[in-house]
C-alpha cells in the first residue's frame, strides 16, 4: 500500500471502505470533522491537541496561547467555538473523561499542571 502512495496512486475505493463506519475517537487536527479548528489566520502549529467526547457532539482542541476551545461536531469552517482558559502557557494534551462528556483533562506544557 505504501508503495502505491510513494509513486503517486491511489486507491479509488478508499473513501468507500470507511464510509460509515463509527470511530471511537478522533484525535488528529486534519479531517472532515475537524476542518474548522484552526482560527483565521491560525497555521497547523497553533492546535496542539484533538479529542472527540464520548458522546460524539463535541470536538475539544488546544493550543498553544493556553486555550481550550469547544466546537459542535462536526467542526466545519467558520464554526464557532466556546473559548476556554485555565492554562498559562500551551495546552500539550487534552481527553474526555466518562461516558457522559461532562469532564474533560487537560495538561499544560510550560506550567506543568494538570486541569
Amino acid at each position: 500500500m505504501f508503495n502505491n502512495i510513494l509513486i503517486g496512486k491511489h486507491d479509488p475505493n478508499g473513501p468507500e471502505k470507511t464510509k460509515g463506519i463509527e470511530w471511537n475517537n478522533h484525535t488528529v487536527k486534519f479531517g472532515w470533522r475537524v476542518e474548522g479548528i484552526f482560527p483565521a489566520g491560525a497555521g497547523t502549529e497553533y492546535v496542539n491537541a484533538v479529542c472527540l467526547s464520548p458522546d460524539h457532539e463535541i470536538v475539544a482542541t488546544g493550543c498553544d496561547y493556553g486555550n481550550v476551545r469547544l466546537y459542535n461536531n462536526p467542526c466545519r469552517e467558520g464554526s464557532e467555538a466556546l473559548i476556554l482558559r485555565g492554562h498559562s502557557e500551551a495546552v500539550t494534551n487534552l481527553n474526555f473523561q466518562g461516558s457522559n462528556s461532562n469532564r474533560l483533562i487537560t495538561t499544560g506544557g510550560s506550567d506543568n499542571t494538570v486541569i
